[in-house]
């Protein structure tokens, strides 16, 4: 809804200083609903611009270039680690749910997770 379709809405409840709830019968003045439409408007407007972020092509590309960045360093680390050892380890890893992981492997993930909301931050500007 946009705020000038709100703001006339609300003038059905209006007296010539409040606004009155015709539930609850709570009358509160007109200054304080008006200004909380148009933070609200302001809400509304900044969610528009982070959907269309969050559904651009760019956006997309950004944080696909940063997974693969992140799946190719994956990769070589492993490689170069490859032993028994840490297969079993790896796979360890692999079915503990990230609650149950000890506090430096959480803070690995978000270390990574990091490098997502920068993406994010960036394609927001």
């Amino acid at each position: 809804m946009r705020l000038s379709e709100a703001r006339e809405r609300i003038k059905d409840y209006c007296d010539m200083e409040n606004v009155t709830n015709p539930e609850s019968g709570i009358s509160v003045p007109y200054e304080m609903v008006d200004a909380l439409l148009v933070e609200f408007a302001q809400f509304e407007a900044e969610n528009a611009e982070l959907k269309q972020v969050l559904t651009s092509d760019e956006t997309l590309e950004i944080l696909a270039d940063i997974e693969h960045e992140r799946w190719s360093s994956w990769m070589q680390w492993m490689f170069d680690h490859w032993t028994d050892k840490n297969i079993a380890r790896w796979k360890q890893q692999m079915l503990t749910p990230y609650a149950d992981l000890p506090e430096h492997s959480k803070e690995s993930d978000r270390k990574e997770a990091r490098k997502t909301l920068a993406a994010i931050r960036k394609a927001k500007e």
